[in-house]
């Protein structure tokens, strides 16, 4: 049992760790509870079952995936919900260290599926405006 505890609280301890600044975690958990897609995706990790299409970027990193209240982690990472992912990026820009160190920092602290596209689409976007 003390392992379990121990387990549990890392757990806890990362995704309070892990949340991305200028953002807190009751909003990132409150993002998460009424997310339809997140809702889904710890119904499967709960039951194991994984037969949504909703669930079906999320099938090849399952092994990884646990939840912590209503936030689902990868890991280490938060997994962010669909509503807040454009702030999260447009936080993972800041300073303008270029597409690759925004993606170290990003890879960090959270995940969610086609999380490398969305940023370098981000960067040529504010790119193309520069220019």
């Amino acid at each position: 049992m003390k392992s379990r505890s121990i387990a549990e609280d890392y757990v806890s301890f990362v995704a309070k760790t892990a949340i991305p600044r200028a953002m807190n975690s009751r909003e990132i958990e409150e993002a998460s509870s009424c997310d339809e897609e997140l809702m889904t995706v710890r119904q499967c990790i709960e039951t194991g079952f994984w037969d949504s299409p909703k669930c079906d970027s999320y099938k090849s990193v399952r092994d990884e995936l646990c939840i912590v209240g209503k936030i689902v982690l990868r890991g280490t990472r938060m997994v962010i919900p669909p509503k807040l992912r454009p702030r999260v990026i447009e936080l993972g820009h800041e300073g303008h260290q270029g597409i690759l160190k925004m993606k170290q920092r990003l890879r960090t602290k959270v995940w969610w599926p086609g999380i490398d596209q969305e940023a370098e689409k981000f960067c040529k976007s504010v790119m193309d405006v520069k220019l």
